[in-house]
């Protein structure tokens, strides 16, 4: 059984569109103890064409950034201890508000980072 969270991201055709892709996941894993952007996979299945992942980030906005996000309804992994801890309703809960704060770092949109402490970024393109 997969535990915690992870994503999967379309392969992009450069190392630097490869880099852009993974942005977010990046971010997100900063933001968010769900989730773990070593579990990350890149798919490149062609089972999944036509899912509206790959649909929208291959051939409707091909500029755009598109990605499966999974979660245990099981537990997630506790990262010091390795030790299963089963989720509730607030751990869910924490992870949309991690969502909603990694867009807003990824668009450079969160108000503490937008103005005086804007491409500090770490992960910053």
């Amino acid at each position: 059984t997969e535990k915690n969270g992870f994503m999967y991201i379309n392969k992009r055709e450069t190392p630097a569109a490869q880099e852009r892709e993974a942005l977010y996941p990046r971010l997100l894993e900063v933001n968010s103890r769900e989730f773990r952007f070593g579990s990350l996979r890149y798919d490149e299945n062609g089972k999944k064409h036509g899912t509206g992942r790959r649909t929208l980030g291959e051939e409707v906005l091909p500029r755009s950034h598109c990605y499966t996000l999974e979660i245990s309804f099981f537990c997630s992994c506790d990262p010091t201890t390795g030790v299963p801890v089963p989720y509730t309703r607030e751990d869910y809960g924490h992870l949309g508000r991690c969502l909603g704060e990694t867009f807003l770092d990824f668009y450079g949109l969160r108000p503490e980072t937008s103005s005086s402490q804007k491409g500090s970024n770490p992960f910053s393109l």
